[in-house]
């Protein structure tokens, strides 16, 4: 065998080409594909495997960073009607490229609809295994067609879909008035569904006996926004009595499978404790703001129905009233024995400090960890922070201490306790599982008299950063401050502990509570001479947010730009310029922020830009652009972006 032979064998090895692919990146990868034969039938299926149609190109930088693979397909009508007839259209090139790499795609995700024709591929595709779809806010013969084509994909993928997400579905009717097509009895049979999300819709009662068929298989369920009619859970009377011997209490209420006790009453809730089971294998249950039906029956009818509940995520409507002795009596009950995840918030009534730490003694019992416990609380007392320290600091995850009170008042038009800012120190230096943290304030002082943080997983910070320069007033206007060598010294040291956070993500550090307090503060100032540069590790910022007060100047923000690549979100203070370049209006410094950002692709509040002929005037002279509005702004890519994300048919036609 010769050595061409065997170079040729060599490359046809998934483990070297494998191999060689952990030292390109996603724009290589396609690249190669494109040029080599063997790339091409290896890489394939992970190019073409994650597809998304009509995605806002504000939203694609967010998309590729979770996945460098995803591929955006638009199907521009505009482009359409400005092409000769005699030409094929720009959508019939995309069809043919799509029917051509279907057999590829593993997930597909609808997130606009900019045609009809783009979803007349769904007979072609026939191996998703997860299928986001986005319903029409109209009801015409595009609607009918919509439908249709999404009945093929969810009919022909049965035995490999394992995630399916409905956005915006309602009752869809033809011309006689009936319903042309239901996801949820069409979904009832399939054994291989795992996760399911429904936005803004509905789930009649005819459709419920389908939909609890339904959830049998499934280990992820996430309802927003629906309008869903619960059904009683049915009781047998066999179930009813050894509810009664084993709680003690002689239920002399008759319970059959259509009627119940008052809701509200002991009756009610004993009749409701020991219902079939309706969810047996899931894991995580999101429900954010269920329509006609009560907080108290979404506990009794749904989530006391799911033995293996390992994460709880529940958004109550703000009028209505979180059941907090109905969920404390289910915990004490290990109703969820698995269960280490909680978030509870938005509900009328605020968990108050006693029924706070009554929840997390008797989750302290538990044998499972305990990572997340958000809830809406009146206030945090130091005796339940003290039960914290005790039993939660090692394993825990996740903590808002936005109302915590050491004693003084919580409301937050006061300044924060002094004892807050020495909570939010001894979480960082005490638990290093944490990955988000919530609070109103830490100051540099307790920072400084504490230990080096060991939560070297945080993602999300979300915590002021008071100076402590309490002489000193906030900075107003271009003019920036002159601190001294010991304040220099003190802003670097906690630059030095921000820049051990390497896995950070969100930093905020803005005040979240107005109260005349924080207009006094000086936080800490975002500049290169002070320490700036110690973030420079922190490779994936994704938001970053500043004290309304600071001023920032062109060159931080440059340096923020090239050292955090992820920089999608920037917000709050002003851009500040040398005096050499010093404008009277505010608003021109808030222009040429906004267009540097709008370059990136950064998202940003939309400054207020008076309608001034000298303002314009000046912008013109220096050559800087209007200041992008939601459109404009994310209205073009880059030509790397493009030609490495985005599905165009003169790329597609170069692959072997």
């Amino acid at each position: 065998m010769d050595k061409a032979a065997q170079r040729q064998h060599a490359l046809d090895l998934p483990e070297v080409l494998f191999r060689i692919a952990l030292y390109l990146d996603a724009k290589d990868v396609i690249t190669c594909s494109v040029v080599s034969r063997a790339f091409h039938a290896f890489f394939a299926p992970f190019v073409w495997g994650n597809i998304h149609m009509g995605l806002h190109p504000s939203q694609q930088k967010t998309v590729r960073y979770e996945d460098p693979f995803a591929r955006f397909v638009s199907f521009d009508t505009k482009a359409l009607d400005d092409q000769e007839q005699c030409q094929p259209s720009r959508e019939e090139k995309l069809l043919e490229v799509l029917q051509r790499i279907a057999p590829w795609i593993r997930s597909l995700s609808i997130h606009e609809h900019q045609s009809p024709r783009q979803l007349i591929l769904g007979g072609h595709f026939t191996t998703l295994e997860s299928l986001s779809i986005m319903g029409p806010s109209f009801n015409n013969e595009f609607d009918w067609t919509y439908w249709t084509s999404c009945m093929a994909l969810v009919k022909q993928n049965s035995a490999h879909l394992r995630s399916l997400s409905l956005t915006n579905w309602r009752k869809q009717y033809n011309r006689f008035r009936m319903p042309t097509w239901n996801p949820i009895a069409e979904c009832a049979q399939h054994q291989s569904l795992r996760s399911l999300s429904i936005k803004a819709g509905y789930i009649n009662r005819e459709h419920m006996a389908s939909f609890w068929q339904l959830c049998q298989h499934l280990e992820s369920l996430k309802l927003e926004y629906i309008y869903v009619t619960l059904s009683p859970p049915r009781v047998s009377r066999k179930d009813r009595a050894g509810t009664a011997a084993k709680s003690g209490i002689n239920l002399g209420y008759p319970i059959t499978n259509r009627t119940f006790p008052p809701t509200g009453t002991e009756e009610h809730f004993w009749a409701v404790t020991a219902p079939t089971v309706r969810l047996p294998k899931l894991r995580k249950l999101t429900l954010n703001r269920l329509y006609n039906t009560g907080s108290l029956h979404q506990l009794h009818w749904f989530i006391a129905l799911c033995p293996m509940l390992q994460t709880l995520e529940w958004t109550i409507s703000r009028e209505a009233v979180f059941p907090v002795k109905e969920f404390k009596h289910y915990l004490a009950a290990k109703t969820w024995p698995e269960l280490d995840s909680i978030t509870i918030k938005e509900h009328q009534n605020p968990v108050s400090g006693k029924e706070y730490a009554d929840i997390v003694a008797i989750l302290q019992a538990s044998q499972r960890p305990l990572k997340i416990l958000d809830l809406k609380l009146q206030y945090l007392e130091s005796d339940t922070f003290d039960l914290l320290r005790q039993n939660r600091f090692k394993t825990l995850t996740k903590i808002d201490l936005d109302w915590a009170a050491d004693g003084s008042s919580a409301d937050p038009s006061n300044p924060p306790a002094p004892g807050v800012s020495k909570w939010v120190q001894e979480v960082l230096e005490s638990c290093p599982s944490l990955e988000y943290i919530s609070a109103r304030n830490i100051t540099a002082q307790d920072i400084l008299d504490g230990n080096p943080w060991v939560c070297l997983g945080l993602r999300e910070f979300k915590v002021m950063i008071n100076m402590d320069f309490n002489e000193r007033e906030p900075e107003r206007g271009p003019k920036r401050l002159k601190y001294t060598k010991a304040e220099e010294n003190r802003c670097r040291a906690v630059y030095e502990q921000l820049g051990r956070l390497e896995h950070l993500r969100v930093l905020h550090m803005q005040c979240r509570f107005w109260c005349t307090h924080a207009m006094k503060c000086v936080s800490l100032p975002l500049e290169l001479g002070l320490g700036l540069g110690e973030l420079c590790k922190l490779t994936n910022m994704k938001e970053l947010g500043f004290h309304d007060s600071q001023d920032m100047r062109m060159a931080d923000l440059e340096w923020m730009l090239q050292h955090w690549p992820r920089l999608a979100t920037l917000h709050g203070g002003r851009l500040s310029w040398k005096r050499s370049k010093s404008f009277g209006n505010k608003f021109v410094r808030d222009s040429l922020l906004a267009t540097r950002l709008g370059a990136e692709k950064v998202q940003h509040p939309k400054p207020w830009i008076h309608d001034d002929s000298g303002l314009r005037s000046y912008m013109r002279t220096n050559g800087i652009t209007e200041v992008y509005d939601s459109e404009s702004e994310s209205g073009s890519e880059s030509e790397e972006d493009e030609g490495a994300n985005s599905l165009m048919p003169e790329e597609q036609t170069q692959l072997p």
